[in-house]
């Protein structure tokens, strides 16, 4: 992110008990720079990147396993990754790139927005461990009540989750970016839908091969509301915060 740096982002992780992940921006970047970063997190004083983290105070190793590689690249239709197969080719570069550094790393390939896109993706791309899945409810029920924030678990989000299931054959899956509008500041509704959905989750995760969900956006867009003197949980925050 260009407002919180990596060494802020980890001292926020363990403060708060939270498994560090990470994505790497593919526009305007080489694969080195993803491996660079990789090393400054991972590497011991005798890596070149590794030691400038040391040197600047942060001794123990920043254990990122998890790396999602580029976010919605079906959306970047004007740049070099036009196309699926472009996607695969540069996705893939970074991904050789960065397991050179660490071998056993997870990485996620950004699927999950446009199906025929997600297929012709997963059919090239030979370097994958999850793929991500995104979905905001807007999209589906550009008018929100009451009514479809309760039903759409079942019949909104569960059956594109099934869709996506059937596309990407045998790939784990994440969902790793939902919510019920993007940039909500949580509401008393919002946080039915995200129990509605935590719920379907939970029932339905071994069958879809879900290994993980992420809702979108913790901080002041969803579960937490950050003000100048103090922090609250949002009611979806409450909620899930519960679950």
């Amino acid at each position: 992110s260009c407002e919180l740096n990596v060494d802020d982002y980890a001292a926020i992780a363990r403060y708060a008990g939270a498994e560090l992940e990470y994505t790497v921006r593919l526009m305007n970047n080489e694969p080195q720079d993803a491996a660079d970063l990789e090393e400054y997190c991972w590497g011991g004083a005798d890596t070149q990147w590794g030691a400038l983290r040391i040197a600047r105070g942060y001794e123990q190793p920043y254990a990122i396993n998890t790396w999602y590689i580029g976010n919605e690249l079906a959306f970047q239709k004007n740049s070099p990754l036009k196309n699926a197969q472009a996607a695969c080719e540069v996705s893939d570069r970074f991904v050789k790139a960065m397991r050179a550094v660490k071998p056993d790393i997870k990485t996620v390939v950004s699927t999950g927005i446009v199906p025929e896109w997600d297929r012709e993706f997963i059919q090239i791309a030979k370097e994958i461990n999850y793929c991500s899945q995104h979905d905001y409810l807007i999209d589906t029920y550009p008018v929100q009540t009451l009514e479809t924030l309760l039903k759409a678990p079942l019949c909104a989000t569960l059956p594109k989750l099934e869709r996506a299931r059937a596309t990407l054959g045998e790939k784990p899956m994440l969902f790793d970016e939902w919510n019920s509008l993007w940039g909500s500041t949580g509401s008393g509704a919002g946080a039915m839908y995200a129990a509605g959905v935590g719920t379907m989750l939970i029932r339905n995760a071994h069958r879809l091969n879900l290994l993980g969900a992420s809702y979108f956006c913790p901080i002041n867009e969803g579960c937490i509301r950050v003000y100048p003197d103090h922090v609250l949980l949002a009611p979806d925050g409450e909620v899930l915060s519960r679950m």
